[in-house]
Formats: C-alpha cells, sequence, structure tokens
C-alpha cells in the first residue's frame, strides 16, 4: 500500500491519510516463522471487534512480538505474541505483508517485513491453496453520489463482504472540521449500490497517541474461497 502524509507533521503528531488510488490484485502466500509478548501501552484491538463478514477473515496470529513503524520507521504498535489481526495482503513482490489494526474508527494497516530467512511472523488460518481477496464494510457506512454528499447511492452495514480482487480509493476534500471526502472506484459493493463511482465521508480520528489517519471503511482483505 502507499501512504502519502495529508497534512505537514506538526511536532510529533503524525497524520496517516490514503489518497492514492490503488488497483490489486491476487496476493500470494509465503513462508511462517516461529518469542516474548510486549505491550502497546493499553490500545489493544478487539480482532475484529464483533464484525461477522458474509466471507470470514483469514487471520494473522503473531509467533512473536513484532514492532510495526510508520513512514517515518517510528515504532507505533507492538504486536504482542498470540494477537490475532486480520491479514489485508501478502505482497510477493515487495515481499511484505499488511494487516489491519482494528481501532473503534475503522482498520488501520499495519506493515509486517519477512525476517532474513524470508519468514513472516505469524501464522495463517487460511488454507494457503483456498485463498482470495474480498471486499468488506467494516463499519455502517452510506455512500453517495456525488462528492458534496447530496444524493444517497445506499448504506451498507459493517459485515457486508463479497468476493473482489480489486478496489480504489482516492482523497477529494478536506473539510474544515479534519474529516474528509473520498472517492471510492473499482469498488464491487458501490458497483452493488448501482453505480461505478461513489463518495463517503470519513472522519479523522487518533488511531494510537499523536498518530491521525482516515481509516477508509470499505477495505479488501484476505479471505477463504468456499
Amino acid at each position: 500500500m502507499n501512504d502519502t502524509t495529508k497534512n505537514p507533521i506538526s511536532g510529533k503528531l503524525r497524520r496517516w491519510a490514503m489518497t492514492v488510488t490503488l488497483l490489486l490484485s491476487g496476493a500470494f502466500l509465503s513462508g511462517c516463522d516461529s518469542d516474548s509478548g510486549s505491550s502497546d501501552g493499553g490500545n489493544t484491538p478487539d480482532e475484529t471487534r464483533g464484525i461477522d463478514f458474509d466471507v470470514a477473515a483469514c487471520m494473522a496470529t503473531f509467533t512473536q512480538a513484532y514492532e510495526a513503524t510508520d513512514y517515518w520507521d517510528d515504532v507505533v504498535y507492538t504486536i504482542k505474541k498470540g494477537e490475532k489481526l486480520i491479514l489485508a495482503e501478502i505482497d510477493p513482490v515487495s515481499n511484505e505483508a499488511m494487516v489491519y489494526y482494528l481501532s473503534e474508527a475503522g482498520p488501520f494497516e499495519l506493515k509486517i517485513a519477512q525476517n532474513d530467512a524470508g519468514a513472516y511472523p505469524f501464522d495463517i488460518d487460511c488454507d494457503e491453496n483456498s485463498i482470495q481477496r474480498c471486499m468488506g464494510v467494516f463499519a455502517d457506512t452510506t455512500i453517495y453520489a456525488d462528492e458534496e454528499l447530496n444524493t444517497e447511492l445506499c448504506t451498507v452495514d459493517a459485515g457486508k463482504s463479497v468476493a473482489s480482487s480489486s478496489y480504489g480509493f482516492s482523497l477529494v476534500d478536506d473539510l474544515a472540521n479534519g474529516d474528509s471526502i473520498y472517492e471510492l472506484t473499482y469498488n464491487m459493493i458501490v458497483e452493488e449500490c448501482g453505480a461505478s463511482t461513489g463518495y463517503i465521508l470519513v472522519p479523522e480520528a487518533e488511531i494510537f497517541p499523536n498518530l491521525i489517519s482516515w481509516p477508509i471503511p470499505l477495505r479488501t482483505y484476505m479471505c477463504e474461497s468456499e
């Protein structure tokens, strides 16, 4: 994934936003490696936070503690040994994986690198031979036909998901209150609402202390085909 800064850095305040339109296709799994737990200062996610997807997500269970860093290589969250996070993707080109930290505001990507042996610090509960990509709704969301948010296309509930191999989103407007409007393209759930393009309001949220982001509630994740 490509993260770009949405606003200048002020002091130690980090502001992360997804502002680049992305086209994603299939992901591949690599060998997983198998020590001590760690603490993140009390900001611990509740795995899927009660989201019951139509198509269950593949979970990455960490076999050792892992320090996830931001764009500036500062540690933003220490994943504990035994912690389970939703697997967003595994990129065979960059040899990096993405998992979702599910904050109360929505999904936030954490990048996971392979070790020197070419393995990841987690096990996956899905069959490697039947893994696919799904588009899921991580929070109740209203999708609009216009970037002014005047015309509603539909409202989708958290947990809705469909098989999907591509998606895109881009920032179209910063609002005075800190929230933003994003355009969604190549999105199967938007298409099910009857349009090729949709717009959503994404509130500004503090994911971790001193780290601000705008969690897009419609995101792809890895799932197991039936």
